[in-house]
Parts: structure tokens; C-alpha cells; sequence
């Protein structure tokens, strides 16, 4: 939307990796290369002539860490279902120590097993305890040991899941947050554009009826003209800005209806320098400018009333005036913004609308001209329309 900037866009969260708890192979992974490191620890330790790899040691070295790498997903889930932290913490640890004794043992009957295995497979002596059943407590303390390193491991990893969950959700939130603000500045934008247009249209056919009566020629041309105008501006769609040389159309359009309202008593020149046809400017700005200064500022007028619209650049601002020659308003009107609620629905919504587009970079001012007439200026950041908003045809206004 023209005007509207959103803080977060999209691709911000669908570029951001998202991360999962660790799968079996991973933990099997992830214990071989420990094993691995421990065993290469070893051989540093050792002298320089048993620097080398014994593959049956290397085997039973690997076994110490094989029930920790098999039943790590599990140990996992466990400290899952019994988080350790601040809820219920004393219960979780004695269930998880519970089950790092029962780990303990069964770890180190499979130990035990692997290590019988390599000792018949490399025909070495068998060292396996008598009963089977038996373990030694060295060998349990290290196993019971490796479990409550898994279980803080998780422990780690389910804190930083839920740090990266709460950032997620966050930046979801954030941009929600976006796109509700953008949606109503939408809305509030189209509302105020829902003022002007019928606020508009009804004078219009207002004057019109009266016409019929006294002048059904002029009634029947400006119908022709308010169905050419009315085309134009149907064209332009929901789009909130344009390009200044095709507002400039629109209320030339305009123009025309109320001249053939008030004949000779009315004029309107438009002054507009070359360098501002291209920018950026609200759709339907000047209209209702145009509309108060003929409605307000020459109601009650004996002489030809005259009003001219100029546009110029002022180094990075746009300058837009609707000058008229009538009564001037009064004191308590000339103040900034806030007076157009009080002078018509026109500048008011325009000063409302202008805010919302351009906020804080806007001024919207009336004040009484030396020769007693009102001038409003309405100043606006000038920027050139984007290459890719088309400018729309003018071509059912040409024959004005």
C-alpha cells in the first residue's frame, strides 16, 4: 500500500532455521566421535611405543559409550516427560535418578557382553565377571555418570528450543502486529476516501436537480461531464496515490461541472510547474479543496469570484495552494489542521488522510490572503510516482 511501510516483512521468518531435538543416529553419531576423542586422549597419555591403535581396546573402549549412543533418544524423551527445573524439581530427580540406576546397570551388562564378544572374536582371555549378573562399581559409577550427562545435555537443548520457540513466536507476533496496523491504516484510509467521494457526488446531483428547473442544457451537460468524471476516477480503483498531473485532471474535471454551475461567476486557473506533474500526491486531494473554496470562500459574493490552484517545489517538499478571492474566514478559524472539522467535511478529512499517509511530514494550513480572500497550503514530502504505478488515462476528460 502507498504510504504504509511494514516493520517485518515475510522472508525474515521464512529464512530463519528452526531447530528440533536430536534423532537416533545422531546421538549414535554424536557418542562415537566422544569415544573416539577419549581413545585418542588415551593414546596421548600413553607412552611413545603404545602410540598406537589396538583395535580389540579400541573396541572395548568404544563399549563404554555404545549404551549411551543406543539409548540416548530415549534418556531424551524421559527428561522431556520429567523436565528438570523449577516445577516439581525434587520429584523429576528422583525419577530421572531412578532410571539413571536402572540405566547404569543394563549399561554395563551390555559393556560386559561387548567386551566378551571381542575378547572370544580376537581369541583373547576372558575377564567377563562370575556370576553373570554381577557388575562392578567403577564400571556402574561411569555408566550412572554418562546418563545424568545425557539428561543435562537435554536438559540444555529443551531450554534453547524454548528460547528459539519464544523468539519465533515473537517475530510471528511482531509481524501480525505489522500487518493488523497495515490493514487499518487501510481501512481508515478508505473510510475517509468514503467521506469525499458521495460527500462529493451528492452536491453534485444536488446542483444538478436544481438545474433541471432553471437550465436543463447546462443539467444535461453536466451530467455528460460528472459520468466522464466519475469514470475516470472509478479507474483509478483503491489506489490511495497518483501522480500529480493526473490529480490535476481529475479536478480540472471538476472545475468544469461547477463553471457550468455558476457560468461567468466563477474561474479557476491552474498554475502547476513542469517539474511536480510526476509527484507522488493522494488521490482526490485538490477535489475537495477545490469544493470548500468554491462552497466557503465565495458564498455570498456580488463580484466574478476567482480560484486558482498552484503546485511548486520547495527543495525536498511539495507545495500545493488553493487560492481564492472571497470573504476570508474568520479569525478563530485561521489555525492549522484542526480547522477544516469546522469549514467542511473536505479539508477535514484531507488533513486526516494527509496525516495518515505522511505522518509527521505533512502540514495542512488556512490563513486569509493580503487581498482578503483564504488560502490553504497544504505541503507534502515530494517524492516522484514508482515506474510501475501506471499513470491513468485521461482520455474521457480531454473533451472538457
Amino acid at each position: 500500500m502507498p504510504g504504509t511501510t511494514i516493520a517485518l516483512p515475510a522472508a525474515a521468518t521464512q529464512g530463519r532455521k528452526t531447530y528440533g531435538y536430536p534423532g537416533p543416529l545422531m546421538h549414535v553419531f554424536a557418542w562415537t566421535l566422544i569415544g573416539l576423542l577419549a581413545y585418542a586422549r588415551h593414546l596421548l597419555l600413553c607412552g611413545p611405543n603404545e602410540q598406537k591403535v589396538v583395535w580389540p581396546e579400541l573396541l572395548m573402549w568404544m563399549s563404554c559409550f555404545g549404551p549411551a549412543a543406543i539409548f540416548g533418544a530415549l534418556i531424551f524423551h524421559c527428561e522431556r516427560v520429567f523436565p528438570l527445573g523449577r516445577h516439581r524439581w525434587l520429584k523429576n530427580t528422583a525419577v530421572l535418578a531412578a532410571m539413571g540406576g536402572a540405566f547404569a546397570y543394563v549399561a554395563c551388562q551390555i559393556a560386559g557382553r561387548i567386551c566378551f564378544a571381542v575378547e572370544h572374536l580376537f581369541s583373547m582371555p576372558v575377564t567377563s565377571p562370575h556370576p553373570t549378573w554381577a557388575v562392578e562399581k567403577a564400571e556402574l559409577t561411569i555408566q550412572f555418570f554418562l546418563f545424568w550427562s545425557v539428561v543435562g545435555a537435554s536438559c540444555v537443548f529443551r531450554q534453547f528450543l524454548h528460547l528459539q520457540g519464544r523468539e519465533r513466536e515473537k517475530t510471528e507476533l511482531l509481524l501480525e502486529k505489522s500487518r493488523l496496523e497495515a490493514s487499518l491504516k487501510q481501512a481508515e484510509l478508505q473510510a475517509l476516501r468514503m467521506r469525499l467521494n458521495p460527500h462529493f457526488l451528492f452536491n453534485t446531483l444536488q446542483n444538478i436537480s436544481v438545474l433541471t428547473q432553471q437550465d436543463p442544457s447546462t443539467a444535461s451537460q453536466m451530467l455528460t461531464r460528472l459520468g466522464d468524471l466519475l469514470r475516470t476516477a472509478i479507474r483509478s480503483g483503491s489506489e490511495q496515490e497518483s501522480d500529480l498531473a493526473t490529480e490535476i485532471g481529475l479536478t480540472e474535471a471538476y472545475a468544469s461541472l461547477e463553471k457550468m454551475r455558476f457560468a461567468e461567476r466563477l474561474q479557476v486557473v491552474f498554475e502547476v510547474e513542469p517539474e511536480t506533474a510526476q509527484a507522488t500526491v493522494p488521490t482526490l486531494l485538490l477535489q475537495p479543496l477545490l469544493e470548500n473554496a468554491i462552497k466557503h470562500g465565495l458564498r455570498g459574493m456580488s463580484r466574478e469570484g476567482l480560484v486558482a490552484i498552484r503546485a511548486s517545489r520547495e527543495n525536498t517538499r511539495l507545495v500545493l495552494r488553493v487560492i481564492d478571492n472571497g470573504i476570508g474566514p474568520p479569525a478563530e478559524k485561521l489555525v492549522k489542521r484542526g480547522a477544516g472539522m469546522e469549514v467542511g467535511i473536505g479539508l477535514g478529512a484531507t488533513s486526516e488522510r494527509l496525516e495518515h499517509l505522511y505522518p509527521g511530514e505533512n502540514e495542512v494550513t488556512m490563513s486569509r490572503t493580503a487581498e482578503g480572500g483564504t488560502e490553504v497550503r497544504v505541503v507534502l514530502p515530494f517524492r516522484p510516482l514508482p515506474a510501475k504505478m501506471e499513470r491513468y488515462d485521461q482520455v474521457a476528460l480531454a473533451h472538457r
